[in-house]
């Protein structure tokens, strides 16, 4: 039976937000590859930061700045005046922030991520940090997979944390097929997944931001094992890719890359395509560009939240 996506009433504007929204996802996700040390998921806590060189603090304190560091930073406890955050071992500054801003420990993000996995069966594999200690990191395998054509899907879920100014700590979700390389990021819906530096640590947030990942992995696995199944015509999958990134106007030649390129994937034309079956929206499945698959998922995923 061949959908009609013309029913699932999606405009160029929510698909276009939706592409926006995974793409900084995936660049989000390509940071961390090669990065960090493995560790075993029954390590204790202390150990696991002790391994991957976390067990170190964020301090505060106000600053000297100028030529000669004649000016000096007001009481950073006060108003609105700034302070300088650093790390406990070395003394490298990580940033200059607001009064208002609160620092969160190693131990506090990677201990949340560690107690959630431990009661939901899940184990840390991965633990690291980026620019110097500013950014900290921890990756887990989900405990739940699905077979998609053959080939096995299982999910990571990574937390970050940052010690930034204007940065919050997130979650993120990545699926990974075990036979076919491609993968895609799955951004993790639930209102403000972002958790602000502005107040204490909240533990319930993170929880269920968390929560939230794993539950998003079980109705990507759902949505996928049906598009698997779901047959589409050229015809349709051409005036879907025009119409949501495109222009009408033009000739199927003439369309943006990105049109090009999901084309040529949902034929079976490209690299990874053949790693299910052809003229299905996972026919074109491609971490590299958006596909057909993209635009599907959206489409049902969006009835979930």
């Amino acid at each position: 039976m061949t959908t009609n996506l013309r029913d699932w009433n999606w405009s160029r504007e929510e698909l276009q937000r939706y592409h926006d929204l995974e793409r900084t996802s995936q660049e989000h996700m390509n940071i961390y590859r090669g990065v960090g040390t493995s560790v075993a998921g029954n390590m204790p806590l202390g150990d696991q930061l002790a391994a991957a060189g976390l067990d170190w603090q964020v301090r505060e304190s106000g600053f000297r700045y100028g030529e000669i560091y004649q000016y000096r930073s007001r009481d950073y406890r006060k108003a609105v005046y700034r302070k300088a955050v650093y790390r406990s071992d070395t003394g490298l500054l990580l940033d200059t922030v607001g009064s208002q801003w609160t620092p969160h420990q190693n131990s506090e993000i990677i201990g949340m991520f560690h107690e959630f996995c431990s009661q939901s069966g899940l184990a840390i594999e991965h633990i690291g940090t980026l620019r110097q200690g500013r950014a900290v990191f921890a990756v887990a395998r989900t405990d739940e997979q699905f077979d998609l054509g053959g080939d096995e899907v299982y999910g990571k879920i990574l937390i970050t944390g940052f010690h930034e100014h204007g940065k919050g700590h997130r979650v993120d979700l990545m699926t990974l097929r075990k036979i076919c390389s491609n993968g895609l990021t799955v951004p993790v819906r639930t209102e403000g997944k972002v958790i602000s530096h502005v107040g204490e640590w909240n533990h319930d947030r993170v929880t269920e931001i968390l929560e939230a990942a794993k539950t998003n992995f079980r109705e990507f696995g759902k949505t996928s094992e049906r598009l698997a199944e779901t047959a589409m015509s050229i015809e349709e999958a051409t005036m879907h890719l025009i119409s949501a990134f495109g222009d009408p106007l033009k000739k199927v030649d003439e369309q943006p890359k990105v049109v090009q390129t999901c084309l040529s994937l949902f034929q079976g034309q490209a690299k990874g395509s053949n790693c299910s079956a052809p003229t299905t929206p996972l026919g074109g499945c491609s971490m590299r560009s958006l596909s057909i698959t993209t635009i599907i998922r959206a489409s049902l995923i969006r009835r979930h939240t």
